[in-house]
């Protein structure tokens, strides 16, 4: 079965959630619907933060990607974050993730990024997969402080 993939609007956010809700579960991430609503509906009505891709196959949802724009010195200039990419099991081992990759770089890049990163944990099996799509890991360790409490 072949898919679709397009740029997410608000009119999307319902189905954006249901694959979040669906991503967290896998992840073990913890799931805060009203947080993550507010959180989608602002990224997707502020196109100069990043955008996320919502992935159709037979009119029906199959995955999505979400990308951020920030800046680095190190980079040079305007970067993105693959925050998030999420395909959904009936749909994986056919390229659907490679394809969701390769448009949120193809996106992030139109809106003047110059390099993607996203972050993976060691031992991920999912490490290997983003090896062959050409990312690369770097001697850094991502490391976050919460600002916000």
């Amino acid at each position: 079965m072949s898919w679709t993939i397009r740029p997410a609007g608000p009119a999307d956010l319902e189905e954006l959630q249901v694959l979040r809700r669906d991503f967290c579960a896998g992840e073990a991430h913890t799931f805060d619907p009203a947080a993550s609503g507010r959180a989608l509906a602002r990224l997707l009505a502020r196109p100069d933060r990043g955008g996320a891709l919502l992935a159709e196959t037979g009119g029906r949802p199959a995955g999505y990607a979400v990308w951020t724009l920030g800046y680095s010195l190190e980079f040079g200039g305007p970067d993105a974050l693959l925050d998030e990419l999420y395909v959904s099991p009936a749909e994986r081992g056919r390229g659907l993730g490679a394809a969701l990759v390769d448009a949120a770089a193809r996106t992030a890049a139109a809106a003047g990024a110059g390099h993607l990163h996203l972050e993976a944990m060691h031992g991920d099996r999912v490490t290997g997969f983003y090896g062959r799509l050409g990312f690369v890991p770097r001697p850094s360790t991502l490391m976050t402080r919460p600002l916000k409490g």
